[in-house]
């Protein structure tokens, strides 16, 4: 917590009176109640909750930060954050889930994996502090067949060194994940993100995808999704600048990747614009014709499986990294003997790929179902 801290000290905007309780800072930083005195010593920021909880002020404080991390829409953290002027989020395992959750009157058993009947992953993947520190805010697929969107307010800004085994998590719902590390404190900035707008196909789903690379050098697609509406409009929102990243802060390798059947755009947002909620229209343009791929169904979009050493321990727990797992159609245009052009299936390869922390290597566990050609019965 100590390296997040001083992260937030050197990097991020000095306030006024963040010791002085009668001051009104410009921001304040949210995290549980316990670390509320560090967040005042240490990052010299003000913190929304702190252990003095003798008075009804600092009680409904700490209960914020409670209802923030057990909160299973970012809408309802966005909220808190905003009433409470939180600019950054400090994030880390919760020791004692179940006596937070029955403090602020939640059933503790909603969170934990019934190891002896089918397990429920739900609840614990949906909550936000899950979805920040395990999850880098990224879209995920449960066991339940529920999809967990991607966080589109929260941008990721810092990933401690000091790193967990997931089985060191010995009270949450994750199976047989030993030898997976993750970082144990994460901040992360509340930002009202870059809006994309444009126009596709009735019904089309709509992705945004971007490369983000963390302070550690870990990499990880970020991919949030849409679909058009009846006259074809559509709106993401997009949390990352396309800035590199440094040794000190997390960027993103490459342009923000608009795509929709067969259509794709890219666009480029500065720090500024993300911070102010800048609006970008796009215009999807076909994919090059030498690539010979004709759109598919705009239910079927084309998609690509890209996980890391997450992905491996999602799938291992039952979870799909994104939605984009399921094998999709892609139509590929092709001549036969005598140049006449015809129509063949192909179908994505399903990829589960697992990467090494010592030297990159991408272990791949490859999927290829059988179609049949669109002429047989």
């Amino acid at each position: 917590t100590a390296e997040a801290l001083e992260w937030v000290r050197v990097h991020t905007e000095p306030t006024s009176g963040f010791d002085d309780p009668g001051a009104h800072p410009e921001y304040g930083v949210l995290s549980d109640w316990g670390r509320g005195h560090w967040i005042v010593m240490i990052a010299e920021r003000p913190a929304v909750g702190s252990p003095l909880l003798l008075l009804p002020w600092f009680v409904a404080a700490a209960k914020d930060g409670s209802d923030y991390g057990f909160a299973e829409e970012e809408a309802a953290g966005l909220a808190i954050a905003s009433r409470r002027r939180a600019r950054y989020v400090l994030t880390s395992p919760v020791n004692t889930l179940s006596a937070l959750a029955t403090s602020t009157g939640r059933d503790p058993a909603r969170y934990f994996l019934n190891r002896g009947s089918r397990p429920h992953f739900s609840p614990f993947f949906r909550m936000m502090n899950t979805r920040l520190l395990l999850l880098d805010g990224r879209a995920v697929r449960l066991a339940d067949g529920t999809t967990v969107p991607a966080l589109t307010g929260h941008r990721l800004r810092f990933e401690s060194t000091l790193q967990a085994d997931w089985s060191d998590l010995s009270k949450t719902p994750i199976p047989d994940t030993t030898g997976t590390k993750f970082s144990l404190v994460k901040v992360y900035e509340v930002v009202p993100g870059g809006r994309v707008e444009g126009q596709a196909p009735a019904g089309a789903v709509v992705r945004a995808t971007v490369t983000v690379r963390t302070n550690l050098g870990r990499t990880f697609e970020w991919e949030t999704a849409t679909t058009a509406d009846d006259r074809g409009r559509f709106r993401l929102r997009i949390p990352y600048p396309n800035d590199p990243a440094t040794a000190f802060s997390t960027g993103t390798e490459g342009p923000t990747r608009i795509h929709a059947w067969g259509r794709e755009t890219d666009v480029r947002f500065t720090e500024e614009e993300i911070r102010r909620g800048a609006v970008r229209k796009v215009v999807l343009e076909a994919r090059s014709a030498s690539s010979g791929e004709v759109p598919a169904h705009p239910e079927h979009p084309p998609g690509r499986a890209r996980g890391k050493h997450v992905g491996k321990l999602l799938h291992r727990a039952g979870v799909d990294h994104d939605d984009e797992f399921q094998p999709a159609v892609r139509l590929r245009a092709r001549s036969d003997h005598r140049g006449a052009p015809r129509v063949e299936q192909r179908a994505d390869v399903r990829e589960i790929h697992a990467r090494s922390q010592h030297n990159g290597d991408v272990p791949e566990i490859a999927h290829r179902p059988s179609l049949p050609s669109p002429g047989s019965a």
